[in-house]
């Protein structure tokens, strides 16, 4: 598999990267531990994110109560401390796809429908794979390899050159490429040389092709290329969702039923992606990104449900 590597920045030792080359460093050594070990250890860090990150705590409270309005306060709180501890643990699980070989995550995963999307293979057939922010997306990549050998990955580009040269390295042990989100040019390409595009979609955004979907009943400035990027390529649109089995360290691999694209109606394909995400987000809740202000820059007339929160 050809990889695409970038090359570090040349003044990586300045000083203004001397804190996160500790920190990269301490997360490296981490990750010889045993993964239960490391899971067990980012869910303590998470629970002292919870507790002192005040404004992203609110952040959170916010997006939980317009997606489950009928859920009690006692439980979207318990999923809030959950929330928090599940992105701790997936600071580990980020060290550990980055620098472990390829043996370890054969041991800690199952996969459901992947025979879909071998057959999809065998005949031929264009795939794009849609996913989510869950706090196993980092980690998923490395199982994702074991169905799909070559896949190239959308990203979004850091603004810091030494943490993102460091997370296209660590992204590039799963991913034969790296396309930068908005290069709807280069996905194109890559699924015409018969390469999987991944990614995910679902976090807000506003530029072309965004549209008001609802999530969770809440409408929310959403990405609709996706149905453009397969009427164009003739690609077949393939849900794949990651979840942690509760505690333990083995994870959960699901490949969905293809969608439907109609290329008459672009939203229609994006639509059921949200479907599914929906489905996805119920299973585990307490994995989901909440965290993300999904439900920023809508249009004027809907409030600003973030006015009073700090966090950008």
């Amino acid at each position: 598999m050809t990889k695409h590597r970038q090359p570090l920045p040349d003044n990586l030792w300045h000083p203004r990267y001397w804190l996160l080359r500790i920190g990269f460093t301490f997360l490296r050594l981490a990750s010889l531990a045993p993964l239960s070990v490391q899971l067990w250890l980012g869910r303590r860090l998470g629970d002292l994110a919870h507790t002192l990150a005040a404004s992203r705590r609110r952040i959170v409270d916010i997006n939980l109560e317009l997606c489950f309005p009928d859920w009690s306060n006692e439980r979207r709180a318990g999923v809030r401390r959950a929330y928090f501890r599940n992105m701790g643990a997936s600071l580990f699980e980020t060290a550990s796809a980055w620098w472990r070989e390829d043996a370890l995550f054969e041991r800690i995963v199952s996969f459901q429908g992947q025979e879909r999307v071998q057959a999809l293979r065998e005949s031929g057939y264009r795939i794009i794979l849609l996913t989510g922010h869950f706090s196993t997306l980092e980690i998923s990549g490395r199982f994702l390899r074991q169905i799909i050998p070559e896949f190239d990955a959308v990203y979004r580009p850091q603004r810091n050159p030494f943490t993102d040269s460091i997370i296209r390295r660590g992204r590039l042990r799963s991913a034969r490429r790296l396309i930068e989100k908005a290069d709807i040019r280069q996905m194109l390409r890559s699924l015409k040389e018969g390469v999987a595009v991944w990614y995910a979609p679902d976090q807000s955004y506003r530029r072309k092709y965004a549209e008001l979907i609802d999530f969770f009943g809440t409408p929310a400035m959403t990405n609709t290329a996706t149905g453009r990027l397969a009427s164009l390529s003739g690609a077949k649109v393939v849900p794949v969702y990651c979840r942690r089995d509760g505690d333990t360290a083995h994870y959960i691999v699901e490949f969905l039923p293809p969608l439907t694209v109609d290329g008459a109606d672009m939203e229609a394909t994006t639509r059921a992606y949200i479907a599914t995400l929906e489905q996805a987000v119920r299973q585990a809740p307490e994995q989901y990104f909440w965290i993300h202000r999904k439900f920023k820059g809508r249009p004027d007339g809907y409030p600003d449900v973030y006015a009073k929160t700090s966090a950008s």
